[in-house]
Parts: structure tokens; sequence; C-alpha cells
């Protein structure tokens, strides 16, 4: 069998396994960067399509087909190809085999480093080696599939993130069955699209998916009203809300909300007040921070946990809406509903090119919710107001506590 190695030296060594021998046969060249990824299909058991991404923003697809016969292949010299060659492999009768390499497609899309491939799976025998699927640290994710009319491979639909503090995506895959792509970032997170095909156009839709903590986990506590939800804290910078998501008697447990995302590695939390919703956390700072719970969080809480918290909504109508993190800030800051209308005011004057209008400190936008969030709202949309701090320790804290009954 052929063994294909990326190397740090842009190119893919190709090797034939052999009866314990590990010979070199052949090097696909081309890339002007490190490679990442290689992704293999195979048409027929005599042609394969490899696929291969670097950090030069290029994608490029080699295609193998296999000779058994050593024939003279017939070559039309009146389509350009960008370039062909050829290698033989030995076995143990002495008998050779042909394979002609031929650079099939160049691939540019991507503005950043390319770090993930996936062919479409064998499920549907119409979209083999026609459809590819690759991430980037750009921020984005494309569909690449052929187009028989252009004879080549465009950008057919693109997902990801725009702006925001995210950091790209590392890998990404198809569904067993194809009706699905997957996407992992920096941070963890995963991120999920259904394919919808209408009209020979393809619509991604987002979809739930589990989420949780990248790094060590210091701390989690229950919630003093029986136990509806847990807070986690880790030394990936974040406390995490996990609550379960009823609907159509199935029940399955999601993060529902990411009320702290700090400058340093979380340590202790525990829960303080009897009627409240807040939590006092500690970091790998001198600093306790004090934290309740917004009003858009707790109506958010009610619909996908089908729990009533008409009480604690209540006694919130007084609460900030939810908050946000200013620029080089740790404490996140309250928005109000009289804010966030400001916000929207400024940004649809009449003359919107100041300051203010371009480069809002507000991230925060109230949402109606009803199924957990996905990953880019539980950045900037889930956050807790902080209230207050103490002091008083001279080095970092490591623990927290507080009576039974808050």
């Amino acid at each position: 069998f052929l063994l294909f190695v990326a190397t740090d030296k842009n190119t893919v060594n190709i090797y034939q396994v052999s009866n314990s021998v590990i010979e070199q046969v052949f090097v696909l060249s081309g890339h002007e960067d490190w490679i990442r990824s290689i992704t293999i299909q195979k048409l027929t058991p005599l042609q394969w399509f490899v696929a291969t991404c670097s950090q030069d923003n290029y994608i490029r697809i080699w295609q193998l087909s296999f000779d058994e016969n050593n024939n003279q292949t017939n070559v039309d010299e009146t389509i350009l190809k960008l370039k062909r060659s050829s290698f033989a492999l030995k076995n143990s009768d002495e008998f050779s085999i042909n394979v002609n390499v031929e650079l099939y497609s160049i691939l540019l899309g991507h503005e950043e480093a390319i770090y993930g491939l996936c062919w479409y799976p064998n499920t549907d025998l119409k979209k083999v080696a026609t459809t590819i699927l690759s991430a980037s640290m750009d921020k984005s994710m494309v569909l690449w599939t052929f187009d028989d009319n252009q004879k080549m491979y465009i950008d057919k639909a693109r997902v990801g993130e725009v702006g925001g503090n995210t950091l790209g995506f590392y890998g990404c895959t198809f569904s067993p069955c194809g009706s699905y792509i997957l996407g992992h970032g920096y941070e963890g997170a995963l991120h999920l699209w259904k394919i919808e095909e209408i009209d020979n156009r393809i619509n991604l839709v987002p979809q739930v998916i589990n989420s949780g903590h990248f790094n060590t986990v210091e701390d989690c506590c229950w919630d003093k009203h029986s136990g509806r939800y847990l807070l986690s804290v880790s030394t990936d910078q974040t406390t995490r809300l996990h609550a379960e998501w009823k609907r159509d008697e199935i029940i399955s447990w999601h993060e529902i909300g990411r009320p702290q995302i700090h400058g340093y590695e979380m340590k202790c939390l525990a829960f303080i007040g009897s009627n409240q919703q807040r939590f006092v956390s500690g970091a790998d700072e001198k600093i306790l921070r004090v934290f309740e719970a917004p009003k858009n969080f707790l109506e958010n809480f009610s619909r996908i946990t089908k729990i009533n918290v008409d009480e604690d909504i209540a006694r919130a109508q007084s609460l900030p809406e939810g908050a946000n993190v200013p620029a080089l800030g740790l404490s996140n800051k309250a928005i109000f509903d009289s804010d966030e209308n400001q916000t929207t005011t400024i940004a649809n004057d009449e003359n919107p090119m100041t300051v203010d209008a371009l480069y809002k400190e507000g991230f925060f936008k109230a949402t109606v919710l009803s199924e957990p969030p996905l990953e880019e709202h539980l950045l900037q949309n889930t956050l807790w107001p902080e209230i207050q701090k103490l002091y008083g320790h001279g080095y970092e804290i490591i623990a927290v506590a507080s009576n039974p009954s808050g």
C-alpha cells in the first residue's frame, strides 16, 4: 500500500510499503509553506484524488491513475493541464504498476492558513471527488464543488464568523451520511451545520451541539434552588453554566450560559444569597468577584429548561438585561434597556460615521432563545454583570465557600 506523509518542507512524500520495506517512490511538490492536512478520495481502485492544504492559503488536488498494464495513456494535447508526472510501483514478482500523477486543480479562497480538509463521504456516488470541505484560520469553512460547465471547483457555500474574538478553525469533517458539516476551533468549540439543497443552491443551517471546557476544570457548584443548573470554572479562563434542554419528552444537558470570560485562570466559585441568582468566583488573582443573573438569561433559561422562574424574573425587573466586557477590561459591565436602545439609536443615526457608531463598546444584544445558544452567542450574549469586588488577599485565590443559607 501507499503511505502519504506531509512535511514541513512543503512537500508530500509518497512511500510504498511492501513486505515490511518502506521505500519513497514520489514527491508531490508545489506548496510554499507547511502542509497541514491530507485527504484521499478513491473514485475507483485505479483512480485516486489526493487533496492537500497548506499555510500558504492554497488547496492542491492531485489525480493518481494506476495503469496495471503499463500502457501509454493517450493524452489530448489540446486540453490544458497544470502538471503531469509518473512513477512506478514494484511488487514481489518484479511486476511494476505505472502511476500517472496529475495536478488536477488549485483552489484559492481563504485569506489565512488552511488547517483542515475533508472529502464528501462515499454515500452519494454522484458527489465522489466533486465536493470537498476546507477549514481555515480566517474564521471560515468553505464547501467546494466541481462545476461540470466551468470544469473547475467553485466556492459553493461559506460559513464562519466575520470579526468577533474567535481564532478560526483547526479542522473540519462531514457526517457519515453527508448531511452535516462539523468544525472545531482554537477554544475547543464545535460548530455544526446542516446541509440543505434547495433549487440547486446549498444552504448551511446552524445546529445545536454540545460544548464545554477545553482545559482543566477546577471547581463546580449546583445552584441553591434544588440544583436547577450547574456552574463550573476552569483554567480555560471561563465560568460556564450547564442545564437541561427539555423538548418533546427529550432531555439532554447543554451549556446554556457563559457568565464569566476572564483574563486569568479560574480557580473556585460558590453561590451566595438565599433568593438571588448570585455567585462569587476566584481566579489566579487577588480579587473575588460577585455576579448576578441578568433578566435576559432568566427568561431564556425558563424557555430552554421549562422551569418556572417567574419569581426570579419578577425580582429581576430592575436588573440589567445583560453584560459585556469593555476593551482591555476584566469586569463585566451591566447593560440596561436604556443602554441597548441608545446603542441602536447611534448606529441608525443619519450620520453613522462616528467613533461611537463604528466602534461600539457594547456587544450585548438581548435575544429570545428556545434552544441552547451557539458558540457565537455564548461568547458575547450570556455574560452576567459583575456587581461587586472583594479585596483583601495578598496572594492568588485558590478556594472560596459560603454558608448553607448563602
